[in-house]
């Protein structure tokens, strides 16, 4: 299977709107739809929605040299309490509105098209024969009637061959044909298609950069959008908002490539990559065949070329005059300077980043529907916005987000660094689309662990260690948490967890707790539902178990007695995350299912990871600064 793109080339005749989901200027109640960059574009999902809308009607008359599902190329939704994506196999652009060529003035717009008129409707009241009260409507008018408006995008996909390929380019270009309007107020003749142009399909060409690891241990990756992106998130049933998240997880890296892989190789997106099918990706068996062990940590964001970004601990504390300092290494319990008390990084009000060295990213709502096939109006119910993030920062700048990628849990050296080269190649391949709705992403690949934005000390310097999460982890048994006196925190289930998984026994302990600065939270809903409701409903059913995760920037203060056995142990660590504790495995080990498929928390999808002995504690320590 190859990958192929057509260029698309619409030509609409004026007036034309697309509506945006918020007023452009002022006074208007509608405008036209822009792009983070400010330029005025018809949405993929309206383009992709039309389209299946014009093939439906007509499918039953094309007549084509291989049959061809809608279904498989445009996807399904989810059934019912169903969380498994059923994504199409057409991959839509944005289709942006280059010029527009006016008839009846004869000038031809470039830009942002200068000609701005604004347009007005109302409705009539029968009786008097009026303007009806409260119906007056205005909306931006871009292009006068008459205009001749281009509009250029593409449509991306994977086939067998060029003679593949070209039938479903010829099955598109028929939806479009069959199209009549596009964008908004179409019920008075806006947006009438005038024409469609369709390049070829072309295949994807892309030359491979050879990475030299020396040992197969790590590269890192940096991941540039193409366009704005929605990571995580999801709908609640309780508002019709989805916001995304900030970072990238490793999990859904590692799912985008499971994704591209198949599709490259004719299955399934959402099949499953296991040993006993190693075979059937010639040139990728060993990236196969080890995938579960593969660690992708989740990609933070940082302007192109800088440093990736480190979670601030959050022993970090504000004084006076909003100076940051840190308490880790504070002797006192209850620190004061200058008479005041601090304020600590869980409290502060105004916003504040998590992060050292990340990037303020630029935010964007968009607001999508279904349509209901015989109204032609917005589907009851299915009206909702989400929040993307532009890949530029507030200034412009273009923005990257880093993540490491290890083999270490690979034993075989030789088997690591075939698996680890094999990666690379896949994912230079084959790795084009990334989150919600499938976003065109450029990735690079290079080789040793992404310089971080804060160093860390030496840890052999000293007989404390201060460990703080990069990233969300399992750590303690909620079960055991209810448990607990009032009176109780949780220092007992906390020094039980790294006394476990540091491998110490209990009469000769070479790694101690000492304090914690930690924060939890709940994860379940839909998480739970896609990855245990499923495999426990036989069993148990209406059992609802929530995962309960210890938060990213929680910081951990750990006394060393043995030296050697210690600095092993955060060696481990350091390079592959943190392992889950005995608990854990036993309740996610179940239903006869890997662990990761009951449990999303694992360290190869970027879960445990942690940094080790930030210079941050020293350099801005409470008591240093008094």
């Amino acid at each position: 299977m190859h990958k192929y793109t057509c260029q698309v080339t619409l030509i609409v005749l004026g007036p034309f709107l697309t509506a945006a989901a918020n007023p452009h200027a002022y006074g208007l109640d509608k405008s036209f739809h822009r792009d983070y960059l400010g330029r005025l574009v018809v949405p993929a999902s309206h383009i992709k929605g039309k389209l299946r809308m014009s093939l439906e009607e007509i499918s039953t008359f094309i007549e084509t040299s291989q049959p061809i599902s809608l279904s498989s190329l445009f996807g399904t939704p989810s059934g019912d309490h169903q969380y498994e994506a059923n994504a199409g196999q057409l991959k839509f652009s944005d289709f942006v509105i280059e010029h527009g060529f006016s008839q009846s003035h004869g000038e031809q717009t470039e830009g942002d098209h200068t000609w701005a008129g604004e347009r007005t409707r109302t409705a009539i009241d029968p009786t008097s024969g009026t303007a009806a009260e409260h119906q007056l409507r205005s909306f931006e008018d871009r292009f006068p009637s008459n205009t001749e408006i281009s509009c250029k995008g593409q449509v991306s996909f994977y086939a067998r061959d060029r003679t593949e390929a070209q039938a479903t380019a010829n099955f598109i270009r028929m939806g479009f044909i069959w199209l009549s309007n596009l964008g908004s107020e179409k019920g008075v003749g806006f947006g009438r298609l005038h024409a469609v142009h369709i390049n070829p399909p072309e295949p994807q060409n892309r030359t491979i950069m050879e990475v030299s690891l020396q040992n197969g241990e790590a590269f890192h990756l940096r991941i540039i959008a193409q366009e704005p992106i929605a990571v995580g998130g999801i709908q609640k049933r309780r508002t019709n908002f989805a916001e995304t998240e900030k970072i990238i997880p490793g999990g859904a890296i590692k799912g985008a490539l499971t994704a591209s892989l198949n599709r490259a190789h004719g299955f399934p997106a959402t099949k499953m990559l296991s040993k006993k099918d190693a075979g059937a990706y010639q040139g990728f068996e060993k990236l196969v065949e080890y995938f579960s062990l593969i660690r992708i940590t989740h990609a933070f964001p940082a302007l192109t070329g800088k440093p990736r970004a480190v979670r601030k601990p959050l022993s970090a504390v504000r004084i006076i005059d909003n100076q940051e300092l840190d308490v880790a290494l504070s002797s006192q319990a209850f620190p004061i300077q200058g008479e005041c008390a601090p304020t600590y990084f869980i409290d502060w009000k105004e916003p504040k980043q998590e992060y050292f060295g990340a990037a303020v990213l630029e935010e964007i709502l968009m607001t999508h529907t279904e349509i209901d096939d015989q109204s032609r109006r917005s589907l009851a119910g299915n009206l909702f916005t989400e929040s993307y993030l532009c890949p530029i920062d507030s200034d412009g700048r273009t923005v990257e987000w880093i993540c490491n990628v290890d083999f270490w849990s690979i034993e075989d050296p030789n088997e690591r660094k075939q698996a680890a080269l094999q990666f690379s190649k896949a994912i230079q391949l084959y790795l084009d689309w990334l989150g919600r709705e499938s976003r065109q992403v450029e990735l690079s690949v290079l080789e040793g662990y992404a310089i971080p934005a804060m160093e860390s000390k030496d840890w052999n310097q000293g007989d404390l260690v201060l460990l703080t999460l990069q990233s969300d982890a399992l750590m303690l048994d909620p079960q055991a948490v209810r448990t607990l006196e009032p009176w109780q925190d949780l220092y007992d289930p906390y020094a039980k967890f790294w006394q476990e998984i540091s491998g110490q026994s209990k009469s000769t302990p070479f790694m101690k707790l000492v304090d914690f600065f930690p924060h939890q939270s709940f994860k379940g809903g839909y998480l739970y539902h896609r990855y245990l409701g499923a495999a426990e409903s036989k069993q148990k059913p209406n059992q609802y178990r929530p995962y309960y995760l210890t938060k990213a920037g929680s910081l951990f203060k750990l006394q060393i007695t043995d030296t050697q056995k210690a600095r092993e142990c955060l060696t481990r660590w350091a390079q592959r995350g943190l392992d889950l504790p005995e608990w854990a495995k036993q309740e996610y080990g179940q239903y006869e299912r890997a662990l990761w498929q009951n449990c999303p928390f694992v360290r190869e999808n970027g879960y445990g990871e942690v940094a080790i002995n930030l210079v941050w504690h020293w350099d801005h320590a409470l008591e240093r600064s008094s």
